[in-house]
């Protein structure tokens, strides 16, 4: 039965990517080993314009497509031989999984390959044939590599000194963190808040290397709820706290953590979840909007940095779920489905992670319907009172009774919609004001915390600061030796965070402790825009120095 609901699953997941007519038809396999499937639509001399499955129309630039292949047959033939090396019980045999990498590489199975050299490092996560296999798949060939043979050992001990020698700094002058497994990494970071504690730094390392080792190899991180929606958050969360402390799916001492979490979240963050069309007392037990807010953040933060056409195609078809399952209200529900077990519809909080994402895809040049845009941001208002307090929702005894996390996650919202309004302004002071109330969130404070730093860190580094003097001394109080994190308890409603699992307080806290190091391009607020691939070079602003000046007078609406 179990071997059935996995075959099951599995199918599914194969199917999503699958049009019901074209079959395996028009696959194109791209430079950078991604691959986008679907009807090519329309060809001209420099683009391809292709509509998947779900009916997501993209254009790919034919200098990024190495080639269109019809590839049923190779796929059907590898299937095979994993199948042949699953019943050998051979999946943790390292020469196994490499002998299939070279044979998915032979026969142009590009992602099969990055699939099989994962599940190497998985084995191994020093294995350096496999990490510059993976490089060379992603098109990132480190500059490092393409000199090696041509430097002595040496030259490299001496420039090893030699940066050893400059004490660690970078070219502003800055000291910069080093982050990486077991604390020990090469790849650098920013400082992030001079507020930080000066423990702050071990103990991300440490959570980091734990995050890294509870990763299964299906690419998600364990979470005791909700099936799909709860396993696509906790990855999010682990996955982007890895990507806040200086790692893509293409590069750094955690990629192919990333990336492994990148691929689990695409194949099931739009599928069907078990619980979603479940019922218990008659009431709608669907909670698909959780993942498709905390899944469609990482995804954009993805594609920041990894132009993978296949990325933005996925973040698309997240966009239409959202747009789809909001309310007539202009909120959202746990899920799509009518009133859930306590017989409401609508709450708040998670408008603010789905408006979030709606922005962040919007800037990335995703289609967003503005008109729903606009209706949901004013639901938001329409939950606050005068002072900025964002409430529960709508519903009578519940409007207007505010909290910081959820007044921080709406500024998030607001800020990547870009949408201004005189409310934005009171909901900054609110939370400005009640910042040492997060840890009472109602019912998950995890799910506060991040609202209340989320939101401070779009508004101005002084804001976050405050937060960090404030709400880092709790988290690290929170922090085991192993490198996870214990639930933060609310003692008038009991311990919920902890029933969800270790890795959903460990992803969020750890990713709280490493996100102001400037590696996000939007989550990172004001410490965002640092160059982490060479996908996309840093852009100046030339207006940075204007918006420091205005932010030390008074706060400012985005």
């Amino acid at each position: 039965m179990r071997n059935r609901k996995t075959f099951i699953l599995l199918l599914l997941s194969a199917l999503l990517f699958i049009p019901a007519q074209v079959s395996l038809a028009d696959v194109i396999i791209l430079q950078d080993g991604r691959s986008v499937e679907g009807e090519i639509i329309k060809r001209d001399k420099r683009t391809l314009t292709v509509k998947t499955a779900k009916g997501i129309i993209t254009t790919i630039e034919r200098s990024e497509i190495e080639r269109i292949v019809t590839k049923e047959d190779l796929i059907k033939e590898y299937e095979t031989k994993r199948k042949e090396l699953e019943l050998a019980k051979k999946q943790d045999d390292l020469d196994a999984h490499m002998v299939l990498a070279e044979w998915c590489k032979k026969n142009g199975l590009k992602a099969e390959q990055m699939d099989e050299l994962n599940e190497v490092l998985r084995i191994d996560p020093d294995n350096k044939e496999a990490q510059k296999m993976i490089h060379l798949l992603e098109g990132t060939v480190p500059d490092e590599w393409k000199e090696e043979k041509k430097r002595s050992p040496r030259t490299r001990l001496a420039k090893k000194n030699a940066k050893s020698s400059n004490g660690n700094r970078n070219s502003s002058g800055g000291k910069v963190i080093v982050i990486g497994k077991n604390g020990s990494g090469k790849f650098k970071g920013g400082k992030g808040s001079p507020a930080k504690p000066d423990k702050t730094n071990k103990v991300l390392a440490k959570a980091l290397a734990f995050l890294a080792k509870g990763q299964s190899k299906g690419g998600n991180w364990p979470c005791r709820m909700s099936h799909y929606n709860g396993q696509v958050l906790v990855t999010s969360y682990c996955a982007l706290a890895m990507m806040a402390a200086g790692s893509t799916p293409a590069k750094g001492p955690y990629c192919a953590n990333v990336n492994r979490a990148k691929n689990f979240v695409m194949k099931v963050i739009t599928l069907e979840s078990r619980l979603d069309k479940s019922k218990r007392g008659g009431k709608n037990m669907n909670q698909s909007v959780w993942r498709w807010g905390a899944g469609g953040m990482f995804l954009a933060e993805c594609y920041a940095v990894h132009k993978d056409p296949a990325i933005k195609a996925k973040l698309q078809e997240v966009v239409i779920k959202l747009e789809e399952s909001m309310e007539p209200s202009g909120g959202w529900g746990h899920g799509p489905g009518g009133p859930n077990m306590l017989n409401y519809v609508e709450l708040e909080v998670v408008s603010n992670y789905a408006l979030a994402t709606l922005g962040m895809a919007k800037q990335l040049g995703c289609k967003v319907d503005s008109a729903k845009l606009k209706k949901a941001c004013d639901y938001v208002i329409q939950c606050t009172n005068g002072m900025g307090g964002v409430g529960y929702s709508t519903r009578r005894g519940q409007r207007g009774f505010g909290c910081p996390g959820r007044s921080g996650g709406a500024i998030l919202g607001f800020t990547l919609c870009k949408y201004s309004h005189p409310m934005y302004t009171k909901m900054i002071r609110y939370l400005d004001k009640t910042m040492g109330d997060i840890p009472m969130g109602h019912a998950s404070p995890a799910i506060h915390f991040i609202g209340g730093g989320l939101g401070s860190l779009q508004v101005s580094k002084g804001l976050w600061n405050k937060y960090v003097q404030t709400l880092f001394p709790v988290i690290l109080e929170h922090a085991n030796d192993d490198g996870s994190f214990r639930a933060v308890v609310n003692p008038k409603e009991g311990d919920h965070d902890t029933n969800n699992g270790i890795y959903y307080s460990s992803g969020i806290y750890t990713f709280l402790l490493a996100v102001d190091l400037g590696r996000l391009r939007f989550l990172s607020g004001k410490y965002g825009g640092r160059k982490i691939s060479s996908d996309e070079p840093k852009k100046k602003d030339k207006d940075k120095d204007k918006v420091e000046k205005k932010e030390k007078k008074g706060l400012q609406v985005p």
